[in-house]
């Protein structure tokens, strides 16, 4: 996507599952120029796609390619493909290795990512992300989880998808974190990458800490100090967030002790977890606090 960038170019984000029916419609609406791809990809989707759309150059490149552990936990049926009429990935960047391109100009409100949604109902629509969008929620996740250089980012969430687009690539870039990926989610490697990586930060749908809850070698030395945020809380992303007109929510404390977030309508005290007797009481659509520790800050959701 970088390279794109640096080219002046807009990138389109085009998920892996799609069939050919599905890849032709996007490549067609987006006009795009250029396809990469997965060699198993194009072999089983994009060969018989790209001479319909307006593609002139694709670029191929192995699962195998710039993984540096070859678990076989998910790369045991994967092989290298020769792909006639492509450009090898791994051999354009040894070629062009130390050259430049030349310089393009940007604007902040020219389109960065054409993201598309799910056709659920209809065709998918290509929504437009500028780049200050980019920046502005990458920045975003920054301030308010306060994550930084030191910090270890786990990609769970599909590139493709606007929750791995900013909560995983766009922070890596901007606070120089490195961004960890296992190729596909199988929990039971992402636990042991965790572990070997000291991976501080994920942010991914609910099933997928489910997942890696139950993986058999989840302990508590596994899961203890990550940050983890859910696609569904409202501190991941204003798109994916629900809302209710029910009833407004409360407001949410934290605390030096850091306390728990609780769901809205639960009526048991909840306590910090440092063991302090920090409790909230629900009742109806409002809530009393009563604290020992000290608040250092309040913000409504």
């Amino acid at each position: 996507m970088v390279g794109v960038w640096k080219a002046g170019a807009i990138a389109v984000s085009v998920n892996p599952m799609l069939k050919q029916r599905e890849l032709e419609l996007l490549l067609r609406d987006s006009g795009a120029a250029a396809l990469v791809c997965l060699e198993g990809l194009y072999e089983s989707v994009a060969r018989d796609v790209v001479g319909a759309t307006d593609v002139r150059t694709t670029i191929t490149t192995s699962e195998l390619e710039y993984q540096s552990r070859n678990d076989q936990r998910v790369f045991g049926a994967v092989e290298r493909i020769a792909c006639e009429g492509t450009l090898d990935m791994a051999g354009m960047l040894s070629r062009f290795a130390g050259r430049k391109p030349a310089p393009v100009s940007l604007d902040l409100d020219d389109v960065a990512v054409l993201t598309y949604t799910s056709g659920t109902t209809g065709p998918p629509k290509g929504a437009m992300n500028t780049h200050r969008n980019v920046v502005f929620n990458a920045q975003t996740y920054r301030d308010w989880i306060g994550l930084g250089g030191d910090d270890v980012i786990l990609g769970v969430a599909p590139l493709f998808h606007i929750t791995g687009l900013i909560g995983h690539l766009a922070i890596s870039l901007l606070i120089g974190a490195p961004l960890v990926l296992t190729y596909r989610l199988e929990p039971s490697l992402s636990i042991d990458t965790i572990r070997e990586t000291g991976a501080t930060f994920t942010v991914g749908a609910i099933t997928v800490f489910i997942a890696l809850m139950n993986a058999p070698n989840a302990d508590r030395d596994a899961r203890r100090s990550r940050r983890a945020r859910s696609r569904r809380s409202p501190r991941s992303s204003g798109r994916t967030s629900t809302t209710s007109t029910a009833s407004p929510r409360p407001p949410r404390r934290r605390t030096a002790c850091r306390s728990v977030r609780t769901r809205r309508w639960t009526r048991r005290p909840v306590h910090c977890r440092s063991g302090c007797r920090s409790t909230t009481q629900w009742s109806g659509s409002s809530a009393t606090t009563a604290r020992t520790c000290r608040p250092v800050r309040s913000a409504s959701w």
